[in-house]
């Protein structure tokens, strides 16, 4: 017997014991009924919304999951970012991220903003997400650099000015590769990240670069 039947049988057996009794009490209702289908040897359905429960599960027009949106509109994308009307399609057209016309209305790929998202700094999401993730994963602005150095930023400047290390541009910043800070780091001795002059202190090995 499908759930379908065992409900439609538990209900029409409540409703004759209804008819039949007269009982204006429910409990008593349905302790009859399970009674009567436990003698007919039909499968225990103590509780009705488990029944139609497992009808939903075994139903083919159970409602599925919602599909992730790949798509979003220019308001959507300006509303996210706190941008008014001409800084939103602006923005837009630099095709920092992906876009295309659907139904006559321009689209925002979702994937590719927010893979730009996390690949600059300029802009912040009004959520509170923080921008640049995957750039300041192998990346080092100019300040972070003179923070683990010890020195200026006009040091540091001046230091991919004789390319020294190399430098890529981000939103008209420049960023220094962590790859490219490391390498330079260790082919040379003069300057030391405020760590290492930490640790040469404590050691003894101090020399006049670590004061």
């Amino acid at each position: 017997m499908s759930t379908i039947d065992i409900l439609n049988f538990y209900l029409d057996l409540r409703y004759d014991i209804r008819k039949n009794t007269n009982t204006k009490k429910t409990g008593s209702e349905e302790q009859m009924a399970t009674a009567i289908m436990k003698q007919k040897g039909i499968p225990e359905m103590d509780d009705v919304e488990e029944i139609i429960s497992k009808i939903s599960e075994d139903s083919p027009y159970k409602r599925r999951p919602t599909q992730k949106r790949t798509w979003m509109t220019v308001p959507e994308m300006g509303k996210l970012l706190g941008l008014k009307k001409t800084d939103r399609y602006w923005l837009v057209h630099k095709n920092v991220f992906e876009s295309k016309e659907i139904a006559g209305k321009i689209r925002i790929n979702i994937a590719s903003f927010e893979k730009w998202y996390a690949n600059q700094i300029k802009y912040h999401k009004v959520t509170g997400e923080k921008p640049g993730k995957e750039l300041k994963s192998w990346s080092y602005s100019v300040k972070e650099v003179a923070d683990l150095l010890g020195v200026d930023e006009y040091l540091v400047y001046d230091l991919l000015k004789k390319n020294q290390m190399e430098a890529v541009i981000v939103d008209y910043w420049k960023r220094i590769p962590k790859e490219s800070f490391q390498n330079w780091y260790k082919n040379q001795s003069r300057y030391r990240t405020k760590e290492d002059r930490r640790k040469r202190r404590s050691s003894g090995r101090c020399n006049n670069y670590d004061a």
